[in-house]
């Protein structure tokens, strides 16, 4: 989607219009975790996979 909006001049383009904008709208919103509190690589590993995690599931 462009940067900004121009008006529909017809149904189809005022139809995709319609459809683009519900697709922006509902977009899913990342889960953040909270700050790392890991003492360990392990724990370090495992914060960053669940941001990870929490990054992917809110882009598909």
């Amino acid at each position: 989607m462009a940067d900004f909006l121009t008006p529909p001049t017809n149904k189809m383009e005022l139809d995709r219009f319609y459809q683009e904008l519900c697709r922006q709208m509902n977009k899913k919103k990342p889960v953040i975790p909270s700050d790392s509190t890991a003492v360990d690589v392990a724990g370090i590993v495992a914060d960053f996979n669940t941001l990870l995690a929490n990054l992917r599931t809110a882009f598909e």
